[in-house]
């Protein structure tokens, strides 16, 4: 819902961001145990005014977005101190805030009623977004459930994967094939469907090692009919500031998950009787010392990054999309291997009753590494190397 009187730009959140962070901490290997969907944790963040980052200026008093520059580093600081609080949460705000923004802001690919009702309906409900486009088994990017079109909007058929969230969603983003009378595909199609709609079915299908409450739950669309005005052809121009900007946020989401390991490590060994001697222990001291160096890098690292995208979004000091790129990358690199090292070796410190499930411990490993595989690693080193050595102004390549 929006939040009229609450701050206008994300910078004022950030310190509201640290207090939700508190409060998510208490209760996150309590979620990661159970893998249900953090309603709680939603409220939170939505009663905290956060989620109202997702509403351009000028529609009823709401929080600035990307249509204000000056939001993109504080919303990466804000992303990481959502994800070190608990990351699968961060994860679904990440995602929601970013369709909330698309569909409400100047411009929206939605037609002007469809996108009235959205703004409509977001004073009064608690309205998220998700989004479920991915085929298992397909080319990437190859979208292939069919959609035609009928007297006043398109019907969709088919099932679609990993829709971070959706089990709390109140509208879910699909890229479907638009097919022509005769079968033929015409070409790439987006549509926007109420998850109440008749014919929806949410499967309860989310199975994984990490991230286990973004609930990312497939969705089969039986024959569903979806109006026009929410509905549209995928263009073909992207929009100037996605690719640095969102690769900024998946690594604060790393970089969160980092320092909630370390937070977890430190507050493990503050509140056990057998480790009254740590902060005398020269092995424990030098070990949190490195990943507290590790950690703190990352964090710089990603702002840096941040406050370079915004360069290159104001047209400052000459810096191109590339360069922003390439500092993105840099940051991805360094937030991934960060979260990896500190939170698969902080049980090494912690001794063997660690393992017990009563504490968790092994979901910052978990949640890492499932994050992790969403880029590979190694792809890019090898762009960051071609980039220093031979083709310094081609950008590496974004895969979201």
């Amino acid at each position: 819902m929006f939040q009229p009187s609450r701050p206008k730009c994300a910078a004022d959140f950030i310190p509201v961001a640290k207090a939700v962070r508190a409060e998510m901490q208490k209760t996150s290997a309590e979620v990661d145990r159970t893998g249900d969907y953090p309603f709680d944790n939603i409220r939170l963040i939505e009663d905290s005014g956060l989620l109202s980052l997702g509403v351009p200026a000028g529609i009823n008093n709401g929080s600035a977005s990307h249509d204000r520059i000056d939001d993109v580093s504080a919303l990466t600081e804000i992303i990481a101190d959502l994800a070190a609080g608990e990351s699968s949460t961060a994860q679904i705000f990440l995602v929601t805030r970013q369709h909330s923004y698309e569909y409400l802001r100047e411009g929206s690919p939605l037609g002007p009623e469809a996108r009235q009702t959205l703004i409509e309906r977001m004073k009064t409900e608690r309205v998220r977004f998700c989004d479920a486009s991915a085929e298992r088994y397909k080319v990437r990017h190859l979208f292939e459930v069919p959609c035609r079109k009928v007297k006043g909007g398109v019907v969709v058929s088919g099932t679609k994967h990993f829709g971070t969230g959706i089990t709390g969603s109140t509208y879910v983003h699909s890229t479907v094939a638009m097919m022509a009378d005769d079968g033929t595909r015409i070409g790439d199609h987006e549509v926007l469907i109420d998850l109440k709609s008749e014919g929806v079915e949410v499967l309860n299908d989310w199975d994984n090692m990490g991230q286990r409450a973004t609930c990312s739950n497939s969705v089969t669309y039986h024959d569903v009919f979806v109006p026009d005005g929410f509905h549209w052809t995928t263009a073909g121009t992207s929009v100037p500031w996605a690719a640095p900007d969102r690769q900024n946020n998946l690594a604060a989401m790393s970089v969160g998950i980092a320092e909630g390991a370390l937070d977890a490590l430190c507050d493990f060994m503050r509140n056990r009787s057998s480790y009254a001697g740590a902060a005398e222990d020269p092995v424990i001291l030098c070990a949190i010392g490195r990943y507290t160096a590790a950690v703190t890098a990352a964090r710089s690292t990603l702002t840096q990054s941040a406050r370079l995208t915004e360069k290159f979004l104001r047209g400052q000091d000459g810096i191109t999309g590339p360069e922003a790129m390439q500092m993105a990358a840099v940051a991805k690199l360094m937030a991934v291997r960060t979260a990896t090292e500190v939170s698969g070796e902080m049980q090494i410190l912690c001794g063997g009753q660690s393992s017990s499930n009563a504490f968790r411990l092994d979901r910052f490993w978990r949640n890492a590494r499932t994050l992790s595989v969403q880029d590979v690693l190694t792809i890019r080193e090898r762009d960051l190397g071609r980039w220093a050595l031979e083709t310094r102004g081609v950008a590496p390549k974004a895969t979201l």
